[in-house]
């Protein structure tokens, strides 16, 4: 008998509108987990990675976390993952909520999908049976309207995750938004797209069945042993959601300002922190499946320009790209402009990355207002900004090119246009600054989908937090001397949270891995001491690498951009920080037992039993 998951997967044809039930290996699960470690596997083994994303072949895995929909605390996430049409390697957008855990109440721990559908469709999974319905009729509608109208359609009890008018258009950066208002998205790396490209609107969930657990009784005690000691130091992330660490971190130097330029922004961060997001805005709190913190708000309120903004409040990264990065203090702006995303479907770090991008080209010449449609491209102007968005999100003007990305639009635009691209392999650099946490240098030239700051979260070492049990060095020294060993150990902890299913909140409550280790097996019935633990998300890390190289990644895509290794922030408290990244680098290889090249050798590949000759 299976504890936590239900064991089964179904691979989908769009093409032929058919699918198969395939059984999940538990000597797999043992090793990689489920989610995207399971994901990663079954991929390189299994199908063609060098598909185009984009085409029929490409395939896209929708897979639940190992304990998700049980009472695990935060069992909430699931994992979308492929190739990325924006960055072209491996991607994984994770998201929580409640469509993982209704997705396994219908008997289903995930989905495979392959091919093309000749007309736009969307999928009905319901206690174990899917069918595919016609959705022409959604096609061209927003995410929050689709979302609305499949469940009047279907049963209001369903979770819907669908893509908006971006991700029909195949905009590189568009996301998947899941139950509508809530706005609960997998947002980095271009997956809406990939949906577009199957001509696929979404996907709706429901079930009735409950995931059985090895120890509830168990796991219950733990439960209330637990439960309030996480929601006591979560206590902010509940009172003002992620945004409530904006302030915090324009103090540390980590918050990013005028496309990566500039270093301060402190007379204008309280103004479109979360705290003031709340006093605006705020109608209620939102929790994920299993989840006592209740970070995310849902918005509600009239505003001359903007009219009624009611949905997902935004969290630290829409706000941070929004107002400091795009130089905007006008906090209803950060919220708009993150309902627009949100409503259309597209990824809001991308998005605010490529305006900054398209800003510090106009300021340059090296693009004009006739190119976007006769808007004036100043920094923190609402027209620039919410006109830019309706470009990208229609692939019209301007937008057509910012919407493949800053690689591909610098690229295309040429000079020194490259310079102001601040992306690492194609995935823009979300909004903490390595020039802050030299960890987190290690971190984005490293991590597997490109520059993401979830593969690590190395910066909040520097606000103090501690992580029990890792090997971590006893005092936080930010330096380019302990930079790689940080990286990878904490890229390997976090690697295990998404093949888990749980929200990594819980690690910064304490939660250590320790207690993962003891609730796995009260839940799952796998036993896996810290240390074996920490071992498969070294294998898990080590496998997404592999698939990697397979896509032609090695040392030559392992680079911060050029603003972030040799212009200083030149104010606030890291204003004349810059990393090593050379020595950070190599110092990394030698300690994950990869070549010069940072292609894991042999030897590494068999002390981890990865099937791999370098």
């Amino acid at each position: 008998m299976n504890y936590a998951y239900n064991g089964r997967i179904i691979e989908v044809d769009l093409s032929m509108q058919s699918y198969r039930e395939i059984l999940i290996d538990p000597a797999i699960v043992r090793t990689r987990l489920l989610g995207s470690g399971y994901a990663a596997n079954y991929f390189l083994k299994y199908l063609d990675i060098s598909a185009d994303p984009l085409s029929p072949k490409a395939p896209l895995f929708i897979l639940a976390g190992l304990v998700t929909g049980t009472p695990f605390l935060t069992a909430c996430k699931m994992s979308v993952c492929g190739r990325s049409p924006l960055t072209g390697i491996w991607n994984e957008s994770t998201v929580g909520g409640h469509f993982a855990h209704m997705l396994k109440c219908s008997g289903y721990d995930g989905l495979i999908l392959t091919g093309r559908s000749k007309t736009p469709i969307y999928l009905l999974i319901e206690d174990g049976r899917v069918d595919f319905k016609d959705a022409s009729h959604l096609w061209g509608r927003d995410t929050f309207y689709t979302d609305e109208l499949i469940r009047s359609e279907t049963n209001n009890m369903a979770k819907v995750m669908c893509i908006g008018p971006a991700g029909e258009k195949m905009v590189k950066m568009a996301s998947i938004v899941c139950e509508g208002r809530s706005a609960r998205t997998a947002g980095r790396g271009g997956m809406g797209a990939v949906f577009g490209s199957k001509n696929l609107k979404a996907i709706a969930v429901f079930g009735r069945k409950k995931m059985s657990v090895a120890n509830y009784d168990g796991l219950i005690e733990e439960l209330k042993k637990t439960t309030l000691s996480v929601k006591e130091k979560t206590s902010r992330f509940h009172e003002y959601g992620t945004a409530g660490g904006l302030k915090n971190s324009e103090l540390h130097g980590n918050l990013p300002v005028k496309n990566w330029a500039e270093g301060s922004f402190s007379e204008s961060a309280e103004d479109v922190s979360g705290a003031k997001l709340v006093e605006l805005t705020f109608e209620k709190h939102y929790y994920c499946y299993s989840c006592p913190i209740g970070c995310a708000k849902i918005m509600n309120v009239i505003h001359p320009a903007y009219g009624r903004l009611n949905s997902h409040m935004p969290e630290y990264e829409g706000a941070a790209g929004f107002s400091s990065l795009i130089m905007n203090r006008d906090p209803y702006l950060v919220c708009a402009a993150c309902e627009f995303c949100d409503r259309t479907g597209i990824d809001t770090i991308s998005a605010s990355s490529a305006i900054a991008f398209a800003m510090e080209c106009f300021e340059h010449g090296l693009i004009s207002a006739a190119d976007a449609g006769g808007i004036e491209l100043k920094w923190g102007s609402p027209e620039a900004v919410m006109g830019l968005l309706e470009q990208i999100a229609a692939g019209d003007k301007l937008g057509a090119l910012l919407s493949k990305g800053t690689r591909s639009a610098a690229a295309e635009i040429g000079g020194i246009a490259p310079e102001f691209a601040v992306h690492v392999k194609g995935l823009e650099v979300p909004m903490h600054d390595p020039r802050a946490f030299y960890a987190m240098a290690a971190n984005y030239m490293t991590a597997n989908r490109g520059a993401c700051h979830l593969e690590s979260l190395a910066y909040t070492l520097g606000y103090g937090r501690t992580y029990e049990g890792l090997g971590l060095p006893e005092q936080f020294v930010n330096d380019s001397g302990s930079a790689a060993l940080i990286g990878v150990i904490t890229q390997n902890f976090f690697g295990l949270f998404n093949p888990l299913g749980i929200c990594k909140f819980v690690a910064r409550a304490g939660f250590s891995v320790n207690e993962i280790s003891r609730w796995l097996e009260l839940t799952s019935g796998l036993c896996l001491t810290p240390a074996e633990l920490l071992k498969t998300g070294e294998r898990i890390y080590n496998e997404k690498r592999i698939l990697n190289v397979g896509l032609g990644v090695s040392r030559k895509d392992d680079m911060l951009p050029p603003r972030l290794i040799s212009k200083r922030r030149g104010s606030g408290r890291a204003a004349e920080n810059l990393p090593d990244a050379g020595s950070i680098l190599s110092d990394y290889y030698k300690l994950r037992g990869w070549n010069e090249f940072g292609i894991p050798a042999a030897k590494k590949c068999e002390e981890l039993g990865i099937d791999f000759k370098p």
